[in-house]
């Protein structure tokens, strides 16, 4: 179902909070998950860890074709014509995410690791597909989302090392 004005209006404020909020927690956490790990507060490296995964998930399902969830949710092809089912994470790492946050469960291993750096890489690089796709041009704040967007992949890490950052059992952030 085609969203009407309202909704586009509403989600447009909604889409730039949400794009901000991942740049805003990855760098936190990419350049300084491992310090704050480190310390008395290594809870708060969990929190933003696990922050971080159900954001992704959140744009994963909102980059798909399908309308799986409720009928008010936010779907890509709603705003890009033609829109291709654009997952970025793997089947494996929604199944964990799921797992690891939607559920308490057996299987929640102690011992886990994340490629986070490459699934935070990733989702900006689609996020960042997605906001040039939009037909019409961005609006003013889709424009600024997307310039933090492509500056945070291109100039904000030292030497933009990404696929180097892994989250492993009580190791936040650390480069392999």
């Amino acid at each position: 179902m085609a969203p009407d004005t309202e909704q586009l209006q509403e989600f447009d404020g909604t889409f730039s909070y949400h794009v901000g909020v991942l740049v805003s927690q990855s760098k936190l956490y990419l350049l300084g998950g491992e310090a704050i790990a480190g310390t008395d507060e290594y809870a708060a490296a969990d929190a933003l860890f696990e922050m971080l995964l159900v954001r992704m998930r959140t744009f994963d399902s909102f980059f798909s074709s399908a309308q799986t969830g409720k009928p008010d949710d936010a779907l890509a092809g709603q705003f890009v014509p033609g829109w291709t089912v654009a997952h970025f994470l793997t089947d494996d790492e929604r199944a964990q995410i799921s797992k690891r946050l939607a559920h308490l469960t057996y299987s929640q291993p102690p011992a886990h690791e994340w490629a986070i750096g490459q699934m935070v890489k990733r989702c900006l690089e689609v996020i960042g597909d997605f906001l040039q796709s939009v037909p019409g041009g961005l609006t003013e704040r889709w424009a600024y989302r997307y310039a933090e967007v492509t500056h945070f992949l291109g100039d904000e890490l030292p030497n933009n090392d990404l696929e180097s950052i892994w989250t492993e059992a009580d190791k936040h952030a650390h480069r392999r």
